[in-house]
């Protein structure tokens, strides 16, 4: 990276990049987030972030593109200049709207799952899967309610 961000940036940069990496984001995408969230700069040019990160001009790309199509970041052109500048885009709706819908996924397919056990199934590992199916139906009714209060108080209290 060059000398513009600190060391403790760099090394926030690295920690976030591989945290989103492990949440299934490219290495490269995770690294150009992470830098355009931490970056005092509202914008930052492809060149920019070459020279900011220890990656190839090819991973820097392919990074930008997978951020453009998951509508991570946004691309800005200005007047008279040939250059692209790359914005984070920050929406706390979006984490919540995509763990909503893996949720319900995931309670539409253990409830599946938990008809197809059978009478002769085991029933005490029954009855945690049928607990578990419980406490994921109550956590999505309580998102959804907390996500209601959340926009009558407004955000700013």
């Amino acid at each position: 990276m060059n000398n513009d961000f600190s060391e403790p940036q760099r090394a926030w940069i690295e920690k976030f990049g591989f945290f989103l990496e492990r949440s299934g984001y490219p290495p490269s995408a995770g690294r150009v987030f992470a830098l355009l969230l931490v970056s005092p700069e509202a914008m930052l040019t492809f060149d920019e972030i070459l020279d900011a990160l220890p990656l190839s001009k090819g991973a820097v790309s392919g990074g930008i593109k997978h951020l453009l199509q998951m509508q991570k970041i946004t691309e800005h052109k200005r007047p008279g200049i040939r250059r692209r500048y790359f914005r984070a885009t920050v929406r706390w709706q979006d984490g919540v709207e995509r763990f909503m819908a893996y949720n319900q996924a995931l309670c539409s397919m253990l409830d599946e799952g938990l008809s197809l056990r059978g009478e002769h199934a085991d029933a005490e590992f029954t009855e945690a899967l049928g607990q578990s199916l419980r406490f994921l139906r109550f956590l999505h009714e309580q998102l959804g309610g907390l996500e209601a209060r959340w926009q009558e108080v407004g955000e700013d209290d």
